[in-house]
């Protein structure tokens, strides 16, 4: 299947591969010579674009860089800017109101009389389970809840962001997915007005945004609407674009019966790409020209970056061809996750080692980056001729050639998922935008809730509900490349 891959969110796999290296020189570099080095690089002037050229593994120098962590500021500029004064009102959702109070809307646990402990179905009297259920979590329902933030995504200007105010709806899933009641909000990081382009509230239907992004200014999301009832006008899932004048939005692509998105990202140039499942397989579409146009389904095709690039197996080894180059990588198993005109970088990795390739088309050097100390998968974009790697708890800046790697962000997060640990955790969304990478930190606390036979072990208690002190949005990087 042809898979399309946005820059953005070219995300590391996890495979079994195998390296095919010559016997060449190496230059094991080490930190000393990294820091005395790093002004040289940061220095350097682009040069002109490189003629097309046809390369092969045994066209490179192997040089095997050791990645060392920097105490001094990254050499590209960083823009840090606090937005922890955002405020919401609270409100009382619409699946909260009493006429809208059903058992399916505040329990997704309960389906055919039966709860679960895990994937165990436990069997219960489910009129009583009911009734029950509803008397104890009445008061929770009657008080306004402050908003949980999702689909967070940026421009060199603003933040755009869903506030979802389901938090007392959906309890038994611990996470919001389907929502009946959200806002779509954009907060201007100078400003700081925060302005709602978009409401949706709804007691018989409810609606999940997969992905949310911004496209030349205008936000554009995926979603999926479902209704409750049969004889209710049916809800629309596809792909919008939201008219904020107006506060409606343009139907890009409407989803058909039975058909669900599989994917839809921006690429670096802007362009949407979707994939929909529907009967006859998977179909990938891009969005050019007001229209989508359906594209080539190759099946040797594995990374998409535009039109013209690809990157694929043949003759046991990574082949990726563009208008630029061609290049046999010599790896037999990797993912091309960072390019530009005069470099192309890859990782690959097994149960016990990952490394970063990096292809320098200039130099005719390809250096090759141990990345297993890191010890977590990161997501690797290209930022100018060098690295960004990211999770959502740190980001790192590399410059290859040397291993300086200069650490951007980094927050703490405790994963412990027990009702002992339901503290705030920080962790940051990133977007492409204008050639600039932006990040946002978040601060979000998970409900945590029981699943038990015992009514009363499904009732989240006040405290544990999300406030305005325990969700919100507190900065924002812009890392110029």
């Amino acid at each position: 299947m042809k898979k399309t891959i946005a820059f953005l969110t070219a995300l590391i796999t996890l495979c079994s591969l195998t390296s095919c290296e010559e016997n060449k020189k190496e230059d094991i570099k080490s930190e000393t010579e990294v820091i005395q080095q790093e002004v040289v690089q940061t220095e350097k002037t682009t040069a002109a674009v490189l003629p097309f050229g046809e390369y092969s593994v045994e066209d490179f120098t192997d040089i095997n860089v050791k990645i060392a962590m920097q105490e001094s500021e990254p050499p590209v500029k960083v823009e840090e800017y606090e937005i922890s004064g955002l405020e919401i009102e609270p409100k009382i959702p619409v699946c909260a109101l009493p006429e809208n109070r059903r058992i399916e809307y505040l329990d997704p646990g309960f389906n055919n009389k039966s709860h679960y402990i895990g994937d165990l179905p436990v069997h219960f009297d489910g009129d009583e389970y009911e009734k029950e259920f509803m008397e104890l979590y009445a008061p929770l329902l009657d008080t306004p809840v402050y908003p949980e933030f999702n689909n967070i995504t940026a421009d060199d200007e603003n933040v755009y962001y869903v506030a979802q105010y389901d938090r007392r709806c959906n309890i038994a899933s611990g996470y919001i997915m389907d929502s009946h009641d959200f806002k779509i909000y954009r907060y201007n990081i100078e400003t700081k007005e925060n302005t709602c382009l978009y409401s949706f509230e709804s007691g018989n239907s409810k609606f999940n945004i997969t992905n949310m992004d911004v496209v030349d200014g205008e936000v554009v999301f995926s979603g999926n609407c479902r209704e409750y009832s049969n004889d209710k006008e049916k809800c629309t899932s596809g792909v919008f674009k939201l008219n904020s004048e107006e506060n409606e939005l343009e139907v890009l692509y409407e989803l058909e019966n039975n058909e669900y998105i599989y994917s839809f990202v921006k690429d670096y140039d802007n362009s949407l790409n979707m994939a929909v499942v529907g009967k006859t397989g998977i179909e990938n579409y891009v969005y050019t020209e007001g229209e989508w146009v359906e594209t080539a389904v190759n099946n040797d095709e594995l990374d998409i970056f535009d039109e013209t690039v690809k990157s694929y197996k043949r003759d046991k080894t990574i082949f990726t061809e563009c208008s630029r180059f061609t290049l046999d990588t010599g790896l037999r198993s990797a993912e091309l996750t960072a390019l530009t005109d005069k470099r192309a970088t890859y990782i690959m990795s097994d149960s016990t080692t990952k490394k970063l390739y990096t292809y320098d088309f200039e130099k005719m050097e390809r250096y090759i980056i141990d990345l297993t100390s890191l010890s977590a998968d990161y997501t690797c974009i290209s930022s100018g001729e060098n690295l960004f790697m990211y999770t959502d708890t740190q980001g790192i800046y590399i410059i290859p050639e040397l291993g300086a790697a200069f650490e951007i962000y980094k927050t703490k997060r405790d994963f412990s998922n027990s009702p002992e640990n339901k503290k705030p955790q920080k962790f940051n969304r990133v977007s492409v935008y204008n050639g600039k990478i932006i990040v946002v930190e978040q601060t979000v606390t998970d409900l945590v809730s029981a699943s038990s036979n015992n009514v009363e072990d499904n009732i989240p208690i006040e405290e544990d509900y999300v406030g305005k002190d325990k969700n919100s949005l507190n900065k924002i990087y812009i890392i110029n490349q």
